[in-house]
């Protein structure tokens, strides 16, 4: 048995249970981006599910699409242009946008600076909900040639969710803190490749990012992009499902059953996720324990 079959496979199995599309590549190395919906593997944001759904999300009162192909290409590059900012200075300018992004004007209407959703938090069901496991980034000039995370979550085609499996054995000890470890890689946030002067990894997969989470299928937990390792938790409630739904539940299973169903992800990414400052540290990004 495999870290695919045991930890990846049911993860998904159980997205795809509460409504979630999945596309499973595999345990293999991809090779044809356009399985995973892009054009290369340099793509971090799914283009054409972008326009689609957030086209779809904004119609006028008699159900007619108003965004025109150059102003979804113009959101799409608010999200993706991030000039000189950090991770986090990236990750709190695109949740800003998230919940209040605008164009010039409704050509239909001629309303000016009109709001655009880009997600539609009152009716989750309108959204486009999306998984993808073996989500390869190509990272040229970097330690390695290229990242693969094991599963990201997508919903209108931006990155929110970004899941390391692992399974312990004889070549992993302890795979939880080997999970932990190759999300620092991704995010390019070890101290050690830069004290090397090195880099590795793409901080900008995790420029939208709401969770990261590791599991090795019996332990699940989530952090935020600043949690150090001992600001990760399990998810244990079960709203709105009785928590007494969790018995006979392991970790992960608890975790995809309460977490990301689409209306309680959703309302985390709206009204419980914060940026704050820390007492004489750096700022952080913190979002609940429980819904």
């Amino acid at each position: 048995m495999s870290e695919y079959t045991e930890v990846e496979q049911p993860f998904l199995h159980q997205l795809q249970d509460l409504g979630w599309e999945i596309i499973d590549q595999g345990p293999e190395i991809p090779s044809d981006p356009t399985k995973s919906l892009r054009l290369n593997f340099r793509q971090w944001l799914l283009p054409e599910a972008f326009a689609k759904s957030v086209a779809a999300l904004n119609i006028t009162a008699d159900g007619k699409p108003w965004l025109t192909d150059k102003q979804l290409q113009d959101l799409q590059d608010q999200i993706l242009r991030q000039p000189n900012r950090t991770l986090l200075e990236a990750n709190e300018a695109i949740q800003k946008l998230l919940f209040k992004a605008q164009v010039d004007v409704n050509e239909l209407t001629g309303e000016q600076d009109p709001v655009v959703k880009l997600i539609d938090f009152a009716n989750p069901e309108n959204n486009h909900f999306l998984a993808i496991n073996q989500f390869r980034i190509d990272t040229p000039g970097c330690v390695k040639q290229f990242i693969i995370p094991d599963i990201a979550l997508f919903v209108n085609g931006i990155p929110l969710i970004v899941v390391e499996c692992k399974k312990g054995g004889p070549t992993c000890a302890n795979p939880m803190a080997e999970a932990f470890e190759q999300l620092q890689r991704y995010m390019n946030r070890r101290k050690e490749t830069h004290q090397q002067g090195l880099k590795e990894g793409e901080p900008r997969l995790f420029h939208s990012n709401l969770l990261l989470i590791r599991s090795s299928g019996v332990e699940t937990d989530y952090g935020t992009i600043t949690s150090g390792e001992e600001h990760f938790y399990p998810w244990k409630t079960q709203w709105p499902q009785a928590n007494s739904a969790a018995e006979g539940m392991n970790q992960q299973q608890q975790l995809v059953n309460g977490m990301p169903n689409k209306t309680n992800l959703l309302s985390m990414l709206r009204t419980c996720s914060v940026f704050m400052d820390t007492d004489g540290g750096p700022r952080i990004k913190v979002v609940c324990r429980y819904q």
